[in-house]
């Protein structure tokens, strides 16, 4: 696997080393098939460091630092960064998996800077959650036990075609993509 390593302050020499020894390429610039490492104390200074040679959108791209703030995940997202770890001295395992990661475009980003980031806009002010309903948060609930729409609709006794709606509204109140991630993101938010 090929790497082309940046690194801001005295973590350079390290983290180009840990990955030589894990069997790592090291290249001299980015490319086809070459992820591009970015590690720095935090992840806008690593940014900062991106070469020019850089395609935002098309490189693979994993970026390491040991702070995390919203917006530069945001920004490192918006990048094309399909991998974020922290701390910087991450173990060995954790680098690997991370450049695999963005190889492939897995999408690895640490849980810390998730939550921080679904509980927040992209200014960086606190997204506010209307309260839900009675029927949405036991919607909400039994989706969390794994029932699926006709046994949720048995259960509320109401038709599958109104679980449907409640789940659509769910999905666009809560601002999440499916039924997974709603469950998820209510969990964290403490509404179920």
């Amino acid at each position: 696997m090929r790497v082309y390593v940046t690194a801001v302050g005295p973590v350079a020499r390290d983290v180009a080393e840990r990955l030589r020894g894990a069997g790592m390429v090291l290249v001299d610039e980015p490319g086809p098939d070459v992820v591009v490492v970015l590690a720095a104390k935090t992840v806008d200074e690593a940014l900062d460091a991106c070469p020019a040679a850089f395609r935002p959108g098309h490189d693979r791209l994993l970026v390491l630092a040991d702070s995390f703030d919203p917006a530069g995940v945001l920004r490192a997202v918006r990048m094309g960064a399909s991998a974020v770890l922290c701390p910087v001295a991450s173990p060995v395992s954790r680098l690997v998996a991370g450049v695999h990661s963005a190889l492939h475009g897995d999408g690895v980003v640490p849980y810390q800077a998730l939550v921080r980031l679904l509980g927040r806009s992209g200014d960086g002010t606190v997204v506010e959650v209307e309260a839900l309903t009675a029927k949405q948060t036991a919607v909400l609930q039994l989706m969390a036990d794994g029932l699926g729409n006709s046994a949720i609709a048995r259960a509320l006794a109401c038709s599958e075609h109104t679980v449907k709606n409640v789940i659509y509204d769910l999905t666009a109140r809560l601002r999440v993509r499916n039924r997974a991630h709603a469950v998820a993101h209510a969990v964290r938010l403490g509404l179920i």
